[in-house]
């Protein structure tokens, strides 16, 4: 299943997408899915030949949930409050750095769920990320939903 999301996220043009920012955080959560269901065949394999001793913890359920969960929440509410909310259906240099925000976020916590040693600080750093990204998004779009643009021109 990871070598056929992985394929197909290529398949579907992971690289040409990123021209078009809204669909690059599209094409960035489906990505999160396949590395998802990597690491967690990666997990129940290392648990079979361990006799479940070794495995690699949370970070498959990590990178499912917040990679891609995330990633694919957070970019189609940023096309569904601009669309309607009357702006272009793009993402702005805002949603795109908020994006980045939450993406470090999801490599932050599931870090930490392969680096036990590391895991409170690098926790920690995930928390602070993704509540910085996904608090900024609610700033900026929530309002949005509130005061929608009526005058034809841009919020």
């Amino acid at each position: 299943m990871a070598l056929l999301l992985l394929w197909l996220a290529l398949r579907w043009g992971l690289v040409q997408g990123l021209k078009i920012r809204l669909l690059a955080m599209l094409h960035g959560g489906f990505l999160w899915l396949g590395i998802a269901f990597a690491l967690a065949a990666v997990s129940h394999a290392l648990m079979a030949l361990t006799h479940d001793e070794q495995s690699l913890g949370l970070a498959p359920t990590h990178t499912l949930t917040m990679g891609y969960l995330g990633a694919t929440l957070f970019a189609m509410a940023t096309r569904v409050a601009s669309g309607h909310s009357g702006r272009s259906l793009a993402a702005d240099n805002t949603a795109w750095a908020l994006y980045w925000v939450l993406q470090a976020a999801v490599l932050l916590r599931v870090l930490g769920a392969l680096w036990p040693a590391g895991a409170t600080p690098l926790t920690v750093l995930a928390v602070l990320a993704w509540t910085t990204g996904m608090g900024g998004w609610a700033l900026r779009y929530g309002n949005w939903f509130v005061r929608p643009r009526v005058d034809g021109r841009p919020g």
